[in-house]
């Protein structure tokens, strides 16, 4: 689920970076419900939001967002001494921090901010306002919300136009005949003419003939012709002159 996430928030910042224009060093407005549930969770925001976005990020507050904090008692007490150690970011609307913050994003986001914050009502109204990426938080992690409706990614062109009429050019004219070529217009390449599917090799579908084994020799019998012959044997004579046979 995490890898999942991730990868969704790298696919989102492409877009902002190819359609809008955000290069690093990224700046991320926080306001002070992000700063304190970073506490809660314990997540250090200057370490993980350059991993989340790869590149060196800078983090800055409004006036608005300190005061807030400072107002909400010891409990937040953290988070506004925290806040206090970031860089101020000038706001014309410094009546809240609502308001504050979307001061610096109208008109198209010229400072190129991104904003980080737990608010659900600041959500909804940045969530209308075109190249005005939201961070959240996403339990103990961060991520990256997707572009709004007014701001999606294009829809990718379909590999072949429509076809119009029957001859699919527009122009109504009936194909041609399979394996005819059609003169072609002055200016338009004419595709090679397609082969024709030919039917299986005749020969492939005989049948096969079964071989014949030559019949076996009989076989010999024992004295039959050559090898039948009787065998002479010699005498051999001993020193008296008497044979016998050997």
């Amino acid at each position: 689920m995490r890898l999942a996430k991730a990868r969704k928030s790298r696919k989102h910042l492409n877009f902002y970076r190819a359609a809008h224009g955000f290069r690093p060093p990224f700046t991320v407005l926080v306001d002070g419900t992000a700063l304190q549930t970073a506490l809660n969770v314990d997540l250090w925001l200057q370490t993980e939001l350059p991993k989340l976005l790869g590149g060196r990020c800078e983090i800055v507050v409004t006036r608005a967002v300190v005061a807030e904090l400072r107002a909400l008692g010891k409990d937040f007490a953290a988070a506004a001494a925290q806040a206090q150690k970031l860089q101020y970011l000038a706001s014309d609307n410094s009546d809240s921090a609502l308001e504050s913050v979307l001061a610096l994003v109208q008109n198209g986001n010229p400072q190129r901010l991104f904003v980080l914050t737990e608010d659900k009502k600041m959500q909804r109204r940045l969530a209308s306002i075109p190249g005005v990426p939201l961070l959240r938080f996403a339990r103990d992690r961060l991520m990256l919300e997707a572009p709004c409706r007014g701001q999606a990614e294009p829809e990718p062109v379909p590999r072949s136009a429509p076809k119009a009429g029957k001859g699919g050019d527009g122009t109504g004219a009936a194909p041609a005949p399979e394996g005819q070529r059609v003169p072609a217009k002055p200016g338009v390449q004419q595709p090679p003419p397609r082969k024709k599917r030919q039917g299986p090799n005749p020969l492939s579908c005989l049948k096969k003939k079964k071989r014949v084994e030559p019949p076996a020799p009989p076989a010999r019998k024992v004295g039959d012709g050559a090898s039948g012959r009787k065998r002479i044997r010699k005498r051999k004579l001993k020193a008296g002159g008497d044979a016998t046979p050997a």
